[in-house]
């Protein structure tokens, strides 16, 4: 007996699968894969290289030492330790915790010296500009610690990349005289030149006409001048030459032994070079609102700054000129229309 027939399915029949035109689309997809593979390893290759790469800059980096130390604060003399931090290649960073400090009132970053002396050189060099200003309405000052007051080069063997400068920055007109409300009256000496009051800047022409003797003896009569000066009085000093040098501090900072031991390390630091541009150094001085400005310098320069000082000098605050063995017309012009006094030394 015959089986039964097979009922048909619905539908056409599979097509039987044609080899020969399957054969280039599977060729096609593996070239396609390997091609994938390939860009995918040079991708994780350049990760990983670029990983190793960060790595190695990064140890570098962490091989920079930092050095702290505490310093004795007596008058007479102290001591102080210094230690290197740094991580990396930066093995020899704990060397640089040694060395000498500053004066026993600075930042003790080795053996601190004897307060009086203010012979050692700071590091750190900083660029100031208008937005540091942070003189105070009225050249109120305040006092400091020592570890803010870092000494901060000029220029150091005459390159530009290591001199600062400052842009001028408006304040508000506060009235300056002898005296204010609460205040003692004082005075301050420079070069025989005599103003009284308690606020004073001192601006200090380092233009290449003053190298040698010249500036030897202006930077001694700098520092007696300064020294004189009582703790309820202040002080701001500025350097110029074709450029504007401000101290540590742009502002005018009460006259302490840390101050002044700070200021003392920062003016040993001055070169002179360059030429004379004295016009920011006077106005940003007189923008302080001392009582009183000493201006030095050993050579003539335009009238117009003499004009520009005095329009500026809104609070007719007294300039005393001194000419160093000069007797330059400007400086006697600047000193007779700002309630000044004009000194030839020799």
């Amino acid at each position: 007996m015959n089986p039964p027939p097979i009922p048909a399915r619905n539908g056409p029949p599979p097509l039987p699968l044609d080899e020969e035109e399957s054969f280039p689309t599977t060729k096609v997809v593996v070239i396609v894969s390997v091609i994938i593979a390939f860009l995918i390893l040079l991708l994780l290759a350049w990760l990983l290289a670029d990983h190793l790469s960060g790595v190695g800059r990064g140890g570098t980096g962490a091989g920079t030492g930092t050095v702290a130390g505490n310093g004795g604060d007596g008058g007479d003399g102290g001591s102080g330790s210094g230690a290197g931090g740094g991580g990396g290649s930066g093995k020899d960073a704990e060397d640089d915790g040694a060395g000498d400090g500053a004066s026993a009132k600075n930042d003790g970053s080795g053996s601190a010296a004897p307060e009086d002396d203010g012979e050692s050189r700071g590091d750190d060099l900083e660029r100031v500009d208008s937005s540091k200003s942070s003189g105070s309405a009225g050249g109120e000052a305040d006092s400091q610690s020592s570890e803010d007051l870092e000494p901060i080069p000029l220029k150091k063997n005459g390159s530009d990349q290591n001199a600062f400068f400052v842009t001028p920055s408006p304040q508000a007109a506060t009235p300056s005289g002898p005296a204010r409300a609460g205040e003692e009256a004082g005075s301050a000496e420079f070069f025989g030149a005599s103003a009284e009051g308690n606020r004073f800047a001192y601006v200090i022409d380092v233009s290449g006409s003053m190298a040698g003797e010249r500036f030897e003896k202006a930077r001694e009569e700098l520092l007696k001048s300064i020294k004189r000066l009582k703790k309820s009085q202040s002080v701001y000093v500025v350097f110029y030459n074709d450029q504007t040098f401000v101290q540590p501090r742009d502002k005018l900072c009460v006259a302490t032994q840390k101050m002044k031991n700070a200021l003392k390390e920062w003016i040993a630091l001055a070169t002179p070079q360059g030429g004379t541009d004295p016009l920011e150094a006077i106005t940003r001085s007189v923008s302080k609102h001392p009582d009183a400005v000493f201006v030095l310098s050993d050579g003539e320069f335009g009238n117009m700054v003499v004009d520009q000082v005095t329009a500026a000098n809104k609070d007719r605050v007294p300039i005393h000129t001194i000419g160093f063995r000069t007797s330059a017309t400007t400086l006697q012009e600047l000193a007779e229309r700002n309630r000044g006094t004009f000194s030839r030394v020799d």
